[in-house]
């Protein structure tokens, strides 16, 4: 038997599947909404001079809105295994046999 604990680290977890904030999707919609904004910029260069100035605040609202975004806090710590006491109990099953239970003491420090 092993028993494997995570000492506490600096470095930056893996993020999970479903992260608080914008989701995959939200990415998604984004990304398109940046894509039509470009496109409706570069059809607005062709027009008024006022729809380039419109075309171009949209997209420093966008950009600053990813950015807004993309920085969040640098300070990622995995706390790792709390120290303490914990109980492991390990069952053993062998065909017919009676189950035979063993409790171990495990110790973080």
């Amino acid at each position: 038997m092993s028993c494997q604990t995570t000492a506490a680290s600096q470095l930056v977890p893996r993020a999970p599947e479903s992260t608080p904030g914008i989701t995959p999707r939200g990415m998604m919609v984004l990304a398109w909404a940046g894509l039509l904004l470009a496109m409706a910029g570069a059809f607005a260069m062709r027009r008024a001079p006022q729809m380039q100035r419109f075309a171009m605040g949209c997209l420093l609202v966008l950009a600053l809105t990813g950015l807004a975004a993309a920085c969040g806090p640098s300070h990622h710590m995995m706390p790792g295994t709390p120290p303490g006491t914990y109980a492991i109990t390990v069952t053993a099953n062998a065909g017919t046999a009676t189950p035979q239970t063993v409790t171990f003491t495990l110790t973080v420090q």
